[in-house]
Formats: structure tokens, sequence, C-alpha cells
């Protein structure tokens, strides 16, 4: 059998959270002795309060800080779980993008001569006019500044 002494240190060790008058009421004591075993004993008097712990909704890892209410999720999870890695079309490269760019790129976009993009992804806007210019048949004609046509660069 424990004695009260033992029994104070057992209750402080495993329940860091509770305060010094339930642990005096569990062991029938006063809570001014239970503060003088502490003390002798050189644990921390004063309760040590429970964190607001909130499990992550993506990695399902445990954190102490809710900032948001919504959504629960560390801020590295939300930023991985939003972003798409996606290959471009000319030159296969792998591009991450924001979720938010994939889902508008998916569903498709009408060009001005009606013609329809779905699923198209490019590294950058050269990119993504030579992959047109291929596709279209567009030659290497340029305008200069003067509206006149001159041949361009291959």
């Amino acid at each position: 059998m424990l004695s009260n002494r033992e029994k104070v240190i057992h209750l402080r060790n495993s329940y860091p959270e509770r305060t010094m008058t339930s642990i005096a009421e569990e062991i029938g004591v006063s809570r001014q002795r239970v503060h003088q075993i502490l003390l002798k004993e050189g644990l921390p008097t004063k309760r040590v309060r429970e964190l607001p712990v909130g499990y992550c909704q993506i990695c399902e890892k445990p954190f102490s800080e809710i900032k948001y209410q919504y959504p629960k999720a560390h801020k590295e999870c939300r930023l991985a779980a939003n972003r798409v890695t996606v290959r471009c079309n000319y030159c296969g490269e792998p591009k991450v993008i924001t979720l938010g760019i994939y889902q508008r790129a998916v569903s498709g976009y009408v060009t001005a001569q009606g013609t329809k993009y779905k699923g198209d992804f490019y590294c950058n806007k050269q990119h993504q006019g030579r992959w047109l210019a291929e596709q279209h048949g567009f030659n290497s004609v340029r305008r200069d500044n003067f509206g006149n046509y001159r041949e361009g660069k291959k």
C-alpha cells in the first residue's frame, strides 16, 4: 500500500493538469499538505494547464496551437495539400501549381477563335505560344513595331 506522499507524487507525475485540491480530495489530506509534499519533492505546485490540442486533418499529427478554426491543419500540410504537380505539354518538365489553377485548366477554356483547350499545362508563356504555333501551323512571320510583316527567328 502506498503512503500519502507516494500517492501525491504519483498523481502529480501522472496527471500534471490536476489541481492540488483535487489531489487532496482523492487522497484524503488537506491541500496545504499536498503543497508541502510537492515543495519537498521539488515538483511543480501549479498545475499544467491543458493546451488546446488538435489533430491535423491532413497528416493526423497533433498540434498544440490552433490559430484558425478552419481548416484545422498545419500550415505546411495546407500548402502541400493545395499543390498539384503537372508536366509541361511542350517540354515535359514538372511544374507545381495550385489546386485552383489545376481545376480551372481541367475544366477547359475557350479562345477568341472558339478553340477549346482542356487540361493543357505549360512552364511559361513562351512554351504555351510555341506549342500553339506547332499545333496550328503558324510560321515564323512576325510584325515589327510599325505593323509591317517581316521574317522572324526560328
